[in-house]
């Protein structure tokens, strides 16, 4: 949570423009850059289903086959589809009997995400642009206020939810959550410093969930007390 707060502080200052400009101007082939685009698509949304769900929206200046494939990799970690697979990884949770650690990862999921949304609304970042008709310098407004990531901090979560039911599944739960911010980037959606911000954010507070599980069980044992399923 300190690495995230200071890099929050980092790029309020500005310290990291140059990083977050330089994606813009070279690593994004997903972002529109038409006339009156402000970029992303999605992180301008501000309607309540494209804030649950995003619709794929094909960019009029960018590459289509890279925004199509982003979409694809990153619709899972927007906020209904998310809630509904780390809500049922913790039902599965409950019902194995590890109540605690269901409740932790729980409360972690809901107070990481209550900071993610108070972040957007307090810190602003100077503006980054991206060339526009004539030579134009548009300013992309969404990432004026865009960290964190909301969709690299929930795809960690979900990972780590889902791993807590599926160990197996550890080897392509890794690669989805780290194929996540990339995407994010590479399709316009974030800014490299929204996506570790995100990430930093997720590690915190699963961290936190899972140190504090242990403590909860013994805490609250007839509430929060491991069971075994049918006991």
């Amino acid at each position: 949570m300190a690495l995230f707060t200071l890099l929050a502080v980092l790029i309020a200052a500005g310290a990291f423009t140059w990083l977050d400009q330089y994606a813009v101007d070279h690593l994004m082939p997903g972002l529109d850059r038409g006339p009156g685009s402000w970029g992303g698509g999605f992180i301008g949304s501000v309607t309540l289903t494209e804030v649950l769900i995003p619709g794929f929206k094909a960019p009029r200046a960018g590459n289509e086959t890279v925004a199509a494939i982003t979409y694809a990799v990153v619709v899972l970690a927007s906020v209904l589809p998310s809630v509904l697979v780390a809500g049922g990884s913790l039902a599965l949770l409950v019902r194995r009997g590890q109540r605690a650690l269901a409740a932790t990862l729980g409360v972690a999921f809901v107070v990481a995400t209550l900071a993610e949304v108070s972040s957007k609304l307090l810190l602003e970042r100077p503006g980054l642009h991206t060339v526009g008709p004539a030579g134009a310098l548009p300013r992309i407004l969404p990432f004026d206020q865009s960290y964190p990531s909301g969709h690299a901090l929930r795809a960690a979560l979900i990972a780590v939810c889902v791993y807590a039911v599926w160990r197996r599944a550890r080897g392509p739960l890794a690669a989805w959550a780290l194929a996540v911010p990339v995407m994010l980037v590479v399709g316009g959606w974030h800014t490299p410093t929204d996506v570790v911000g995100g990430t930093l954010l997720a590690v915190a507070f699963a961290a936190a969930a899972v140190a504090v599980a242990p403590w909860a069980a013994a805490r609250w044992p007839r509430l929060l007390g491991d069971r075994l399923p049918g006991g």
